[in-house]
């Protein structure tokens, strides 16, 4: 059961890293885990294995993520769906991403602080 949530964790904290690197942060906003708080819920010696084993698998994928800036990869979406037991998710998922609008931050305020640092930057060379 523990393996099947850490399958769904890889997956989403991937996509947040995935959304963030397209162009909105350069980092990914993953929240933290408390650990603690988890492992009282845990009884069963089992449990505490798949626990512990989930923890070192999210670490991993933690790690992965903060020591890797690059630049992500376009999404081959032909061979995606070639591969796929389930093409038609994949197209599904490829129609849904070409609709994503990432909002456009207003740089106003940019232009109207650069002035001013100009201005006294002039000011302090005389």
């Amino acid at each position: 059961m523990l393996r099947v949530a850490l399958a769904g964790v890889g997956r989403q904290v991937r996509a947040n890293c995935l959304a963030s690197t397209r162009g909105l942060a350069e980092k990914a906003v993953v929240p933290e885990l408390d650990w603690s708080d988890i492992s009282k819920i845990v009884v069963s010696e089992e449990g505490k294995r798949e626990l512990a084993s989930l923890r070192k698998a999210y670490e991993e994928i933690m790690t992965y993520i903060r020591s890797d800036p690059g630049p992500v990869e376009p999404i081959d979406w032909d061979e995606l769906s070639k591969n796929s037991d389930a093409p038609e998710v994949v197209k599904m998922f490829k129609e849904a991403y070409s609709k994503i609008e990432f909002p456009k931050l207003d740089d106003s305020m940019l232009k109207e602080f650069e002035s001013e640092f100009a201005q006294l930057q002039k000011q302090a060379e005389k």
